[in-house]
């Protein structure tokens, strides 16, 4: 379930890992884990088409998987390494221009 300010969607569900992936409409749908701001984990379930943005509310956070900062733009089956159990990571965002 989603918690205030974590970034997580209350579309997150907590529950078992399937046996078996489910596909619909030639795409993938895929469980993955969402550690929040606070350290807990959530289970959220996506079709691999979805935006980072559209699965997880990146109003003042940011999503880390890899190591690598992923833009809300990015559609899921476009990260390299993603896969059914990866933990995407809610992160702060910090403050300033980012021009160095």
């Amino acid at each position: 379930q989603g918690h205030r300010g974590s970034g997580l969607r209350a579309r997150a569900r907590v529950g078992p890992r399937p046996p078996q992936q489910r596909v619909r409409a030639g795409h993938r749908e895929m469980r993955l884990l969402v550690r929040s701001l606070d350290g807990a984990s959530s289970v959220l379930e996506a079709d691999d088409s979805a935006t980072v943005g559209a699965a997880v509310d990146l109003g003042e956070v940011g999503v880390v998987f890899g190591g690598v900062a992923l833009d809300g733009e990015q559609r899921l089956a476009e990260i390299e390494g993603i896969a059914e159990g990866a933990t995407l990571i809610v992160v702060p965002r910090l403050p300033g221009g980012g021009d160095g």
